[in-house]
């Protein structure tokens, strides 16, 4: 497959080399927009499963770069902030794909500090804290992964708190009801993987209800209808390992008399 590099793009566009310090060839370019505008396009084209793993990587490690040049020169622009953010996250979350977790891990930390700091500087900007909430979904996945559960619970019950608030705050934002049911499901897994049925059945109840709310709010969203049912498929699974842990558990012995 053939495609343009992150530096071709950059070379191409008026001015030349947007991430140097020099001026710009053209007086009348923002130099600031136009790099903010090339790193959006460098991540949505990361976005973009024809292309290889790779080349989605260097896609994003390009805009990164980009990101970091504009906080630098703009350091209490919170949209530039958060775009990188979100950027190193789906860094992570290609390293999680690939199995290299410890750099997963790198991303997904440093996307969260700087969401943290977002967070706290502007606490009511609901979308601050959901994707505050990712991040720490994403780490507990990684966590759940490697079989850390411990770890994982905290996690999820984490993030699951952070988009528990924001469902009472905007309510009819459903895409956070289904957001939140993701990590119902994901934290009902943990409880699975330590025989904890009832726990996990009654995440998955949880994550079902608030993804069935999803579903009958807009029912055009197939998405939220396949999430339905894998939750539903997930509570067949955690019942019947329920039952079959019951039938070889042998019957609890009662005192005669």
């Amino acid at each position: 497959m053939s495609y343009l590099s992150a530096r071709t793009l950059l070379d191409a566009l008026p001015g030349g080399d947007l991430l140097s310090d020099g001026d710009p060839a053209c007086p009348h370019l923002d130099r600031h927009a136009s790099r903010r505008s090339l790193a959006a396009v460098l991540n949505a084209l990361s976005q973009l499963p024809s292309y290889d793993v790779i080349q989605r990587e260097q896609w994003l490690t390009a805009a990164i770069e980009i990101y970091q040049t504009c906080v630098r020169e703009a350091p209490n622009n919170a949209g530039l902030m958060r775009e990188l953010a979100l950027c190193t996250n789906s860094v992570g979350t290609l390293l999680r794909d690939r199995e290299e977790l410890d750099k997963a891990i790198t991303q997904f930390e440093s996307a969260l500090a700087i969401q943290e700091r977002l967070a706290k500087r502007a606490p009511d900007v609901v979308q601050f804290r959901a994707d505050l909430a990712t991040s720490i979904n994403n780490l507990g996945q990684v966590a759940l992964s490697r079989s850390d559960w411990e770890v994982a619970e905290q996690h999820f019950d984490r993030a699951a708190d952070l988009l528990h608030d924001i469902c009472h705050i905007v309510p009819a934002q459903v895409v956070y009801r289904s957001c939140l049911a993701g990590v119902l499901h994901n934290l009902a897994l943990v409880y699975e993987q330590r025989h904890e049925w009832k726990r996990a059945e009654n995440a998955l109840q949880r994550a079902i209800a608030h993804q069935q709310f999803a579903c009958d709010e807009t029912p055009q969203n197939r998405q939220f209808d396949e999430l339905l049912q894998q939750h539903h498929a997930s509570l067949t699974r955690v019942l019947e390992g329920r039952n079959e842990m019951a039938q070889r558990s042998p019957p609890e012995s009662r005192p005669a008399g």
